[in-house]
């Protein structure tokens, strides 16, 4: 008898134990979200200092790790078959191969093409296919955006490992008239997530951050418009001799000033420490 109120008692405390634990950690999981009213409050205080936040606010910023990539072998090798594919298809075509990067040129381009969003797209769609399954990538090389440089259209796509984007693995199309013109990216296999998870900052305290180096560092005092905001994984100098290296997560922001789109260019703020890239 005693024996069965033993076990009883032990397992009404257990059940109690996994109560408290599962409490916890729904309280450890609300602590790093930021409620409907958090963002309401972030919203007024960037429109009253001339911000106004056109992106959706990230509200969960729990721990993250690192990912470690691994640098392509034998890159120049493996890139030439893809772009040589014909024999006596050289003619006025160039490759230039730097460590994990690589720069396709051919002026000639690949044939007439009407130059609106949606053909220079498809176009690219159709590349980018061939890219990704020659190389074989852990991941897939998705649409990341689309503008106007300079008379012509750059064209990227990112390489997507499970949610996260890894902005260090890329590809770019530049196209004009005469089609694809230039292919340039830099790539990288992923090997996985790599240490402990550490805590990032939230996306108040980085929009907060930037808000004040906007104004008082840069002394910008026309309207700014936050277009993007994103979480992406970012290494520093992506053209590395190392053939093993890390990305960090990065909160990546894009904005326009006075109706100036600048988007192609955006502010890459570092998650753990809340350093702006400009």
């Amino acid at each position: 008898m005693d024996m069965e109120k033993s076990k009883t008692i032990i397992i009404v405390l257990l059940l109690g134990l996994n109560i408290i634990l599962f409490v916890l950690f729904l309280y450890t999981k609300s602590e790093a979200l930021l409620s409907a009213q958090q963002v309401g409050k972030i919203e007024k205080t960037l429109e009253l200092n001339g911000i106004q936040l056109n992106a959706k606010t990230i509200t969960n910023f729990s721990d993250m790790r690192t990912i470690e990539l691994i640098a392509p072998e034998n890159l120049e090798e493996t890139a030439s078959v893809l772009f040589f594919d014909k024999e006596g298809d050289a003619e006025g075509k160039t490759l230039t191969v730097l460590e994990n990067s690589f720069l396709f040129e051919n002026p000639l381009g690949t044939g007439t093409i009407a130059l609106t969003e949606k053909s220079i797209k498809k176009k690219c769609d159709q590349e980018i296919k061939k890219i990704g399954n020659f190389f074989k990538l852990n991941g897939s090389l998705v649409f990341d955006g689309i503008y106007f440089d300079g008379g012509e259209y750059a064209v990227e796509y990112r390489l997507k490992y499970g949610k996260v984007l890894l902005y260090p693995v890329f590809v770019r199309f530049t196209v004009n008239e005469n089609g694809i013109i230039r292919v340039r990216g830099e790539l990288a296999q992923v090997a996985g997530f790599s240490g402990d998870e550490r805590p990032i900052y939230s996306s108040d305290e980085v929009l907060f951050n930037l808000m004040y180096v906007l104004k008082n560092d840069f002394g910008v005092q026309d309207e700014i418009k936050i277009e993007k905001l994103d979480i992406v994984y970012y290494s520093g100098d992506t053209i590395t001799t190392e053939s093993v290296y890390s990305a960090t997560p990065y909160y990546r922001i894009y904005i326009s000033i006075n109706e100036e789109n600048i988007a192609n260019f955006p502010y890459l703020v570092n998650a753990y420490t809340n350093t702006i890239i400009y």
